[in-house]
């Protein structure tokens, strides 16, 4: 995951370090992104996609590795019974590592939409974009997301312990049907009762360590 004390991260690096100051003891959890029922980042994905004329896009390249909540639930229960969690810092993120371009069409076609504009959106647009869009009561972005444009992955190598030392062996996926089933909202009425053959219609979500390990590039 992007070490905490980069830009955008600095105010969460410093809690940490205040934390461990006054309880020495104290355990940290770095969760990336979380996904799930009633979120905020499947939801506005969805939600721009589906009703706005045009689907913005922004920082486009930047790689992320969102983790469903319930894995990471169970992950810090099981924190709690580890008999030297204390002290120790977490990072769980889901096994699925992407960036926002490629995650926006995967949007696209588990909603069933037919093709939509996504159109990549400059920095000058950005800001204003996310100025006006973050006095909303429910933003679909903030200053805040569009700063953001560190990649939130795991660090390879990292010190830290994950999901699997924790027991979750099996995280699920941000491209399965459990994701999909709660974008199914966000279809058009007529596509909301064909959830069955999901599986075959929509691709996976193509793992990016992986793909450039075996074609030595990027797919995008």
């Amino acid at each position: 995951m992007k070490t905490v004390n980069q830009i955008g991260q600095k105010t969460k690096w410093e809690g940490e370090q205040t934390v461990r100051s006054i309880c020495p003891e104290a355990t940290i959890i770095r969760p990336s992104t979380l996904w799930g029922a009633q979120d905020e980042f499947m939801r506005n994905h969805a939600s721009m996609m589906r009703f706005w004329p045009f689907y913005a896009l922004y920082n486009a390249d930047q790689q992320i590795q969102p983790a469903y909540v319930k894995d990471v639930a169970d992950a810090l229960v099981a924190t709690l019974r580890l008999p030297d969690g204390f002290g120790s810092t977490f990072e769980y993120a889901g096994p699925t590592t992407t960036t926002n371009k490629a995650y926006a069409e995967w949007v696209r076609q588990a909603l069933k939409l037919p093709e939509k504009h996504i159109i990549p959106i400059s920095d000058n647009m950005l800001w204003h974009l996310g100025y006006w869009l973050g006095q909303h009561r429910r933003p679909r972005m903030t200053l805040d997301t569009i700063k953001e444009k560190h990649n939130i992955t795991l660090k390879k190598n990292t010190p830290h312990r994950g999901f699997a030392q924790c027991g979750v062996t099996n995280p699920i996926r941000l491209d399965s049907n459990t994701a999909i089933m709660y974008m199914n909202p966000f279809r058009k009425p007529s596509r909301q009762t064909d959830i069955t053959t999901d599986a075959a219609e929509i691709p996976e979500l193509p793992d990016l360590e992986t793909y450039i390990e075996v074609h030595g590039h990027s797919p995008y």
